[in-house]
């Protein structure tokens, strides 16, 4: 937000980077923290499944989810041993009940 407001264009890659980047050297132990190492692998999943499976016919929330549950696996499984297996189906349900509260909220601001 920073850099559109003095008119730079970011990608979300970059911007995602430089968030983690300014983090990691503000606290360079967030990078032990499981819920920081969880929070970054999402965000990754989010912005790379808007790309990718957003063009297969998938709405954006279901893709976000997606994508935030594939990139969250393997630490998941690191740091827990296991993968939650309803995650991505409750996600999926919930989907369509989120977006048109989004569509409302924004409408209303």
């Amino acid at each position: 937000l920073g850099a559109r407001a003095v008119g730079l264009a970011l990608s979300p890659w970059m911007a995602l980077g430089g968030a983690v980047a300014v983090l990691l050297l503000v606290d360079g132990h967030l990078s032990t923290e499981v819920g920081f190492q969880l929070s970054v692998a999402a965000a990754a999943g989010v912005i790379g499944a808007a790309g990718a499976w957003r063009r297969r016919f998938i709405g954006p929330a279901v893709s976000a989810a997606i994508g935030a549950h594939v990139a969250v696996a393997p630490i998941l499984i690191l740091h827990f041993g296991a993968v939650p297996e309803w995650g991505p189906a409750l996600n999926i349900v919930a989907a369509p009940l989120v977006s048109p509260s989004a569509k409302r909220a924004r409408a209303a601001s």
